[in-house]
């Protein structure tokens, strides 16, 4: 996804599955890895950095809906869905993965 910053949360400005059409357009598409080599070093510098002066809490601002329609669009998933499109419950199969992976709750 491509983010853009603004004064209060960071906007999604384009959806990489923007044009999926397919269950194979779910599949083809690289979820990241969750065990990826240096996914959290800038988390790990970050908090013995401050450890000692601030609070850290983990924060995951992301449901399952909400990523399934940052990757597509919110107009598109939610008119796919309706229209029950096969390529949704691929989508949803995903990225309900991503956090059994990651070994979320």
């Amino acid at each position: 996804m491509q983010m853009k910053p603004t004064n209060l949360y960071v906007e999604v400005v384009k959806c990489p599955l923007a044009s999926a059409q397919g269950v194979e357009d779910i599949e083809a598409y690289p979820f990241p890895d969750a065990y990826a080599k240096g996914r959290f070093e800038k988390a790990k510098r970050d908090i013995s950095r401050y450890r000692s002066s601030h609070y850290i809490i983990g924060d995951c601002e992301l449901s399952i809906f909400e990523l399934a329609w940052h990757l597509t669009g919110m107009e598109k998933y939610m008119v796919d869905f309706a229209m029950e499109e096969p390529y949704i419950e691929a989508l949803n199969d995903r990225v309900e993965a991503v956090p059994r992976q990651q070994n979320f709750p």
